[in-house]
């Protein structure tokens, strides 16, 4: 299914839902779905951009429009995605229907290049294991793109549906009974073709940090403090550097959740301490900052929570004074999903007007950039970042929204409409 039959299929979703109340979750998710005509031109940002809707929809409870955007994807981003909305329901805490996603059609991982493959099969074996379908996770296996990659997704398989568990939760890292995953580690990745198609260390990160918040959703404590611990040994020898403060402070923030102060605070205290050793440029540290305010404002006040966000705000918008062609720490196109991941940060924290200054910088940045695509983008992340913390667009937000939308170029909107775009 293309994205225009996608887009008619959704008008549809609205329309025979019309009567029944939606959550401005939901309704943004559809809404942000609805821009996504208007972003071409360019198959790595289509695919990021439908990949960000795939994961707010999913988490709305709109899983089979999730489904059937993940398949409209141009890119190997339809496998990934496919897989992260089975991380997303294991999160909370619905693994009997992530099981029944699994095995994923074989056409999501059919893609030109073995590398991809290797990381699409790689991923939808670790959905399918944190949602206890070992059996789909052995038959999606077969997809690696040589024996030993199979091999070794296998053993990771046999790993996790051994007796080597903690109330149903699969031990694969730091405990008496299991390996740590320094050594593991070897004996796990696949074949090595330039480059190994799969990342264990990570994978098995954001497969345990899905189960552990999935445990906190419905109750487990018992068995979320142990996977918390499991996961902090990991945190402390896995090899992708980069991302480790995104982990660290997931993770502080679920241990906050389950009442454990003193546990919260020190995961936080690593993971700020990682981020001050990265490039302040690196997008993706907006997500650490996301959840690091909320366990600030928890651990601390509001007030430290809002301290930080305008730290980083002024840190990736500062300009150099003395250079001639001042240039920002991060580009203005980036800045967009970085404000606005600021903003939902700010806005769970407890400090809703900052985050309604960061949605609005948001908006602002895409406004003025000349490029439609561009513009549609930082619509579908403003949009978005309202959907994850369930909030309509403020007044003076939506007649900016509408104002770029009646801005963009006539036939930039008309080649739009002749494809089934939306109006």
């Amino acid at each position: 299914m293309n994205i225009h039959q996608f887009l008619a299929l959704g008008l549809c979703v609205v329309v025979l839902s019309a009567c029944a109340p939606r959550s401005p979750q939901m309704n943004l998710s559809l809404e942000a779905l609805r821009w996504q005509d208007l972003v071409r031109g360019d198959e790595e940002r289509i695919s990021e951009s439908r990949e960000a809707t795939v994961r707010e929809l999913a988490k709305a409870g709109l899983v089979e429009e999730a489904k059937q955007l993940a398949r409209s994807i141009p890119n190997y981003k339809r496998g990934t995605s496919w897989a992260e909305i089975g991380i997303i329901l294991v999160s909370q805490g619905k693994k009997e229907e992530a099981a029944r996603l699994f095995p994923a059609p074989s056409e999501l991982y059919r893609v030109n290049l073995k590398v991809e493959q290797d990381t699409i099969v790689a991923r939808l074996v670790r959905s399918a294991i944190a949602a206890g379908n070992y059996e789909a996770a052995r038959e999606m296996a077969k997809g690696m793109s040589s024996p030993e990659g199979t091999q070794a997704l296998e053993r990771i398989i046999k790993l996790s549906e051994s007796p080597m568990t903690v109330n149903g939760a699969p031990v694969l890292i730091g405990t008496n009974t299991a390996a740590p995953v320094s050594k593991l580690s070897a004996s796990l990745e696949g074949p090595k073709e330039g480059e190994s198609g799969i990342s264990s260390d990570r994978l098995t990160m954001e497969m345990l940090l899905a189960e552990m918040e999935g445990a906190v959703r419905v109750g487990k404590k018992e068995e979320a403090r142990m996977l918390a611990g499991q996961i902090e040994e990991g945190l402390y020898v896995m090899k992708t550097v980069l991302r480790r403060p995104v982990y660290w402070m997931r993770l502080a923030r679920l241990q906050m959740e389950l009442g454990r102060s003193a546990d919260a605070r020190r995961s936080f205290d690593e993971g700020m301490e990682r981020i001050r050793k990265l490039n302040p440029r690196l997008e993706f540290l907006d997500l650490a900052y996301a959840d690091a305010v909320v366990v600030r404002a928890g651990l601390e006040n509001p007030a430290a929570a809002a301290k930080m966000v305008a730290d980083r705000a002024e840190e990736i918008s500062r300009r150099d004074p003395d250079n001639p062609f001042p240039m920002p720490v991060m580009d203005e196109y980036f800045q967009v999903d970085a404000f606005a991941t600021l903003a939902r940060g700010a806005w769970e924290a407890g400090n809703h007007e900052q985050a309604r200054e960061m949605w609005d910088r948001a908006l602002a940045l895409a406004e003025k950039n000349p490029n439609p695509r561009s513009k549609a983008i930082g619509a579908v992340q403003v949009l978005l970042s309202h959907a994850a913390v369930n909030q309509d667009l403020s007044p003076e937000l939506r007649r900016r929204l509408n104002r770029i939308r009646k801005e963009l170029p006539p036939e930039y909107v008309q080649l739009s409409r002749m494809n089934g775009g939306t109006r």
